[in-house]
């Protein structure tokens, strides 16, 4: 089923950017009284330390969400197809957690103040990046915000690689609802948020025909 999809690709995008974070939030904390010295000394300033440890940190961390991605999406049954698309998608949108996990140790002032925000902030870019509905809708003044929620863009990138491609045979009795609803409680049946006037997820067509949907497998 097209809802199930959508609930695993988000949780694994989910799942995968709270880990980037999580892992990233104490690695500036652990370091700050060495690099605060270095800097006093004139070896470096902190704009290149900072994208230094981002080299490193954030391609370590989009290898390991893509290892993860290729062993979560063959048990679960995701397109094959589609695979090598998400997986990238996945290892990209840790990466972006990543820096933004590295962001919030370098301003905490403790590894406890950035153990405490981070969550926080990963819970925000959650809400903000659920372009399915399946928390909340966006309110319209923050909506403008949703656009540096990384898992908004991660997510979008991972539904689009899962249903690019496929078609969504409908039913007599859903063809009705389609009609009658502008196509919109179709959508909202496979978890597009009330009142959705475009297709499902990303890439996913609808058929009107009456002709059984196609798979990649």
């Amino acid at each position: 089923a097209v809802s199930k999809r959508t609930a695993l690709v988000m949780q694994l995008a989910i799942n995968a950017s709270f880990i980037s974070m999580t892992k990233s939030l104490n690695a500036f904390p652990r370091e700050r009284k060495v690099v605060q010295a270095e800097t006093k000394a004139g070896l470096y300033t902190p704009v290149p330390y900072f994208l230094g440890k981002l080299a490193v940190e954030a391609p370590l961390d989009a290898a390991l969400s893509a290892l993860f991605g290729v062993v979560a999406a063959p048990l679960n049954g995701l397109r094959a197809g589609g695979r090598p698309a998400l997986y990238g998608a996945l290892g990209l949108m840790s990466a972006s957690a990543s820096g933004l996990g590295l962001l919030i140790g370098a301003a905490a002032p403790s590894v406890e103040v950035a153990l405490a925000l981070g969550p926080c902030a990963m819970v925000l870019s959650i809400l903000l990046g659920d372009v399915v509905g399946a928390f909340s809708d966006v309110p319209e003044a923050m909506r403008p915000l949703a656009n540096l929620s990384c898992v908004r863009w991660g997510l979008m990138a991972m539904l689009a690689a899962e249903f690019t491609g496929l078609e969504l045979d409908m039913t007599p009795e859903g063809s009705a609802a389609g009609a009658s609803g502008g196509g919109g409680s179709i959508a909202e049946k496979y978890g597009a948020p009330k009142g959705w006037t475009g297709p499902p997820p990303p890439g996913l067509r609808i058929a009107t025909g009456g002709a059984a949907g196609s798979e990649d497998r």
